[in-house]
């Protein structure tokens, strides 16, 4: 049996990225959100909602 420094699936790499570019994305919105006045607060949490739903079926996606 060979020992291969490179992997033969690379999914993980894809969802890896998925995941880091979500993280990105919800820093963005919270920057947004700390800079935002009282009335945009609650479209942006909305936001920052849905982000967060996103990023956690990227990690059930790595763990699987």
């Amino acid at each position: 049996m060979r020992f291969r420094l490179t992997p033969r699936e690379t999914s993980f790499y894809d969802m890896f990225s998925a995941s880091a570019d979500n993280i990105v994305t919800g820093s963005k919105l919270l920057m947004e959100l700390l800079g935002a006045d009282a009335a945009s607060r609650v479209e942006i949490a909305e936001r920052m909602r849905a982000a967060e739903h996103a990023g956690d079926d990227a990690t059930h996606a790595i763990f699987h």
